[in-house]
């Protein structure tokens, strides 16, 4: 059977994107577009993005790397200023290397950190957004 759509002015078909999921390109009532699923690989990365920013530890943590006044900070910096085991330190920062919020640099038995700024700063503005 035809879809007695077809060919009519302002209708428009699913487009594919990866991952064989289709995204309707059709405005709802209130102008916004019809959102139906999120590619996998997109799924995954904001799951794993959301579960390492669920943790009020790990924001602290976050927050504390990207205001550090160097460019680097120690996990034993980490340790102290939350005053929190290493061992729980390590715990909170291979979740947030995870989700790519940090990067981590093993030196002999310490591990330094840095903030992945892009990153900070798209989580920083949605969290202002709030």
């Amino acid at each position: 059977m035809a879809d007695p759509t077809d060919g009519a002015p302002g209708h428009h078909h699913d487009a594919p994107v990866p991952g064989g999921i289709a995204v309707d390109e059709r405005l709802n009532s209130s102008g916004n577009a019809i959102v139906r699923a999120l590619p996998p690989e997109l799924s995954e990365r904001a799951s794993e993005l959301f579960k390492a920013l669920g943790d009020p530890t790990r924001l602290k943590l976050l927050y504390l790397i990207a205001e550090s006044n160097t460019s680097e900070i120690c996990s034993h910096e980490l340790s102290v200023a939350l005053r929190v085991s290493a061992p729980t330190i390590t715990h909170h920062m291979k979740k947030l290397a995870a989700a790519k919020l940090v990067n981590r640099e093993q030196r002999g038995k310490w591990a330094y950190y840095t903030v992945n700024s892009d990153e900070f700063n798209r989580v920083h503005a949605l969290i202002h957004e709030l």
